[in-house]
């Protein structure tokens, strides 16, 4: 990249996006009306910020429209109506998308629809951007084909819930693509916004530095400048906690959720080894299924190597080993496919794996049915992502 890529127009995407996000929606809905039972929540501390703010699982139709109102969807609406806490896990939530929600409500008059309205406008734009900044990489095929991937993939439908991952995955997307292409003011900007969604932003730091470093003359000065500003966003938050009196404590506050610093290739050891004895151990299915997507995002990270520009494969890298040296003790496999799924070059390398027409259609259909049943699965209060 060490000359600007010819620039795909956001327009060349719009049908293949609005035709994916649109089947997905309502597949969504459908499947929470229909899949839908009353389930006990989540518990306190953990699914929820205090007692009774819970959303009980119910069956009926409602859940077309809010059957993705649980787990961390409720922690993100109270810091949004009631601000963070001085002690507690609060500070782990970063403040844009509690922000934006609270923006929002002024004008919808309800929280919970707000978040929902951010995180469903977020991942339709981030779609755009996926497919433009592929075409512009790659060629339209494989744009259409990771847009595909991206949205099918099991843990994908974390886009449509009251959650930070679909503005995250915009706040990226602005930032590489921007850079892609040497508008280096909306990198910043882009960049800045995702450290300040999710700590995991700080990965896009180093990536931006490689795509500046392959620039020249003031080009190559102006993209470093922009890479090193997007930390800005985690810093400001950092900063507002000192002045709080505790800097650490977004760190200290993952103890609440038990996760504590391990060596990755632990995670991953312990994570298979729980996954094989939960083929036959009662109620073990969840590290089957937390074995399986992440073994699925590693071996495409692998195989599909080739097919990666190296700041794209630096960040996806970066992106999986920080949850994969941060693991939860009990089942130190559970949400890396979450946080994966923001790591939009994996389905680039999907995409390059799956050029064959039919096993390109034979993983879009294997992983829809994951896609409904993980989706399902959390709407019933089920610890899965």
């Amino acid at each position: 990249m060490s000359s600007t890529p010819a620039p795909s127009r956001l327009r060349d995407g719009l049908g293949v996006c609005v035709v994916v996000f649109l089947v997905a929606r309502i597949a969504l809905s459908i499947a929470g009306a229909i899949g839908v039972g009353d389930a006990a929540t989540g518990g306190t501390g953990i699914g929820a910020p205090g007692p009774g703010l819970e959303v009980p699982a119910t069956s009926g139709w409602h859940n077309a429209f809010d059957g993705l109102d649980r787990w961390d969807g409720t922690w993100f609406v109270y810091i949004a109506d009631e601000g963070y806490d001085d002690e507690g896990p609060s500070a782990a939530f970063f403040p844009l998308y509690p922000m934006l929600i609270r923006l929002v409500a002024a004008i919808t008059g309800d929280a919970w629809l707000a978040a929902t309205l951010v995180a469903n406008v977020s991942f339709f734009f981030a779609l755009l951007l996926l497919h433009a900044l592929t075409a512009s990489l790659f060629d339209a095929t494989t744009a259409r084909r990771a847009v595909v991937l991206l949205a099918v993939f099991p843990s994908s439908f974390i886009f449509f819930a009251p959650y930070s991952e679909s503005l995250y995955l915009l706040a990226s997307l602005v930032a590489f693509h921007s850079a892609t292409h040497a508008r280096w003011g909306l990198t910043a900007v882009g960049g800045m916004a995702a450290t300040v969604t999710r700590s995991i932003g700080i990965t896009i730091v180093p990536a931006l530095a490689m795509i500046a470093w392959q620039r020249r003359g003031r080009e190559r000065h102006r993209g470093l400048a922009a890479a090193a500003a997007t930390a800005i966003g985690l810093a400001a938050y950092l900063s507002w906690w000192l002045v709080r009196g505790d800097l650490a404590a977004p760190a200290e506050a993952q103890a609440t959720w038990d996760r504590a610093l391990a060596f990755p290739m632990w995670s991953v050891g312990e994570g298979m080894s729980l996954a094989l004895r939960g083929l036959t151990a009662p109620g073990g299915w969840h590290w089957v299924h937390d074995a399986l997507l992440s073994f699925v995002v590693v071996v495409a990270l692998v195989a599909g190597r080739r097919f990666l520009p190296s700041p794209f494969a630096t960040y996806a890298w970066l992106g999986l080993l920080i949850p994969l040296a941060y693991p939860l003790a009990a089942r130190p496999l559970l949400s890396v496919s979450r946080f994966a799924v923001v790591l939009f070059p994996i389905a680039w390398a999907a995409a390059g794996l799956l050029r064959d027409r039919r096993w390109f259609a034979a993983a879009v259909s294997l992983s829809a049915l994951g896609w409904v049943a993980s989706a399902v699965a959390f709407m019933n209060w089920r610890f899965i992502v």
